[in-house]
């Protein structure tokens, strides 16, 4: 059993805990409300007594939050389908699966409900602590599995915050107490171009204790893509991004929590997800398109790839590709690399799904 003593401060709700917890939430203003849209046969009573009788954090996954996010799929979505789930059923529940960003709440808990159609141990989710502003929202979210993620902090204590997140990671994972869902970037998407962020790759390295590309091995990194044919809170985005061009966009107090409650009730039309284990077959259509990091271990590029669905839709695929010095050869120019070798040996990729 793992020892969460280290962790207290960003480690999901225990059983015990988020018994409490759901006590308390049981009798908040709000839950009668809720209590409504999810249950809407039932009396608006009826989530508090669920909640005042639920003992354990798989309990309310299953009796709560299951129903929940089958209700937001009934209700604002026309399909919702997903592929790969093959890809995780020999990994006996030890990876990290990351994601682009799209939702705050559906990203990960679409993932949740796929994880419980095929019978496979559900996730632990990062998220970051913007979202636990109101207390009501940090019992809730952390009886579900959440992992809080601090920002907003200064750049020692951040250093310090991201070697803590990093063993929780590796530790979690590696001793099969659980996989973990973490998005590949901090906050969502706004212009649809979904990159991994350099600092994540960072922070998932800084615990490891062997040499660069087995650290990343052993956390089998699963990429993930979910895609609306409707974008969550679209309007919004595009607010912040116009307003974004001419001054720095400041958040509202009030607005992740909008944010959440539109991204639920809003139509979003046809909702994929597809999980991907493999690595690309040819070489063929890659191509390099800049040098992202680099350090006396190895060089990080960025390596793009290109295909066109059976729809005729054109998918972008962004990968992340660590290079050992000895991999490398200063006469290869990068625009040769798509008919090259070099790039296999001792490589990383990390897929991100434009």
């Amino acid at each position: 059993m793992m020892d969460l003593t280290e962790f207290s401060d960003i480690a999901p709700f225990t059983d015990e805990e988020a018994d409490a917890a759901l006590t308390r939430l049981s009798n908040h203003p709000n839950t009668k409300w809720v209590s409504k849209f999810i249950f809407p046969d039932k009396p608006e009573t009826f989530l508090g007594e669920v909640l005042r009788n639920i003992h354990t954090v798989d309990q309310f996954q299953s009796v709560v939050m299951a129903k929940a996010i089958q209700w937001v799929i009934d209700t604002s979505m026309t399909d919702f389908t997903y592929e790969g789930i093959e890809n995780l059923q020999a990994l006996d529940g030890k990876y990290v699966a990351m994601s682009n960003h799209r939702d705050i709440i559906l990203d990960p808990a679409l993932v949740q409900i796929i994880l419980q159609r095929n019978h496979l141990p559900e996730t632990q989710i990062c998220v970051g602590d913007n979202l636990l502003k109101f207390k009501s929202v940090e019992l809730l979210i952390r009886s579900n599995r959440m992992i809080k993620v601090i920002r907003g902090i200064s750049a020692r204590e951040l250093y310090l915050s991201s070697q803590l997140l990093s063993r929780y990671i590796r530790e979690t994972v590696t001793s099969g107490t659980s996989a973990v869902w973490i998005a590949q970037r901090q906050g969502r998407t706004k212009d649809g171009l979904d990159t991994t962020e350099q600092g994540l790759l960072k922070m998932l390295d800084m615990s490891g204790t062997k040499d660069f590309v087995e650290n990343f091995k052993e956390l089998n990194i699963v990429p993930m893509s979910i895609s609306y044919e409707y974008e969550p809170c679209g309007i919004m985005k595009a607010r912040e991004l116009l307003i974004s061009r001419t001054q720095k966009y400041v958040k509202g107090e009030t607005e992740d929590l909008e944010s959440i409650m539109t991204g639920i009730r809003q139509p979003k039309g046809h909702v994929h997800l597809t999980i991907r284990l493999r690595r690309m077959r040819s070489m063929r259509h890659l191509y390099v398109t800049k040098t992202t990091a680099t350090s006396r271990s190895g060089t990080w590029w960025t390596v793009g790839s290109s295909r066109v669905t059976n729809s005729g839709r054109p998918i972008t695929w962004l990968m992340i590709w660590f290079m050992k010095p000895t991999n490398m050869q200063a006469n290869i120019r990068p625009e040769t690399w798509r008919r090259s070798s070099l790039i296999l040996p001792g490589s990383l990729c990390v897929w991100s799904p434009i």
